[in-house]
């Protein structure tokens, strides 16, 4: 991992990886701008473009996350540990409250 966002790239995935999440780094062909992970656990996909805390999200990537959004698709940048953990947080959350939901239905 060279590029400067490597640092908080390589946070997020072994954070998320623990958690049970399947986390995939994509790759485009002949398609620029789009984002460089896709994050999924219990239903909830995320798509996400990794910035350094200096890092410029270019056009190309602002047309990828607001086209993915328009459809639906939850996309986002994460420039920080403090971003990557608000994630992780919500992501937490959500399997906290599908187990106990499992529990009250089994």
């Amino acid at each position: 991992m060279g590029k400067p966002e490597a640092h908080i790239e390589g946070y997020f995935v072994k954070k998320a990886t623990d958690l049970g999440a399947m986390v995939r780094k994509l790759e485009w062909v002949a398609h620029n701008g789009a984002p460089d992970r896709f994050v999924a656990l219990l239903g909830l996909t995320v798509f996400i473009e990794f910035k350094s805390p200096e890092g410029r999200v270019s056009k190309a990537q602002i047309r990828e996350l607001e086209l993915l959004t328009h459809h639906g698709v939850k996309a986002m940048v994460i420039s920080s540990r403090e971003e990557a953990d608000a994630l992780l947080n919500h992501m937490k959350y959500i399997v906290t409250k599908n187990s106990m939901y499992e529990k009250i239905n089994d």
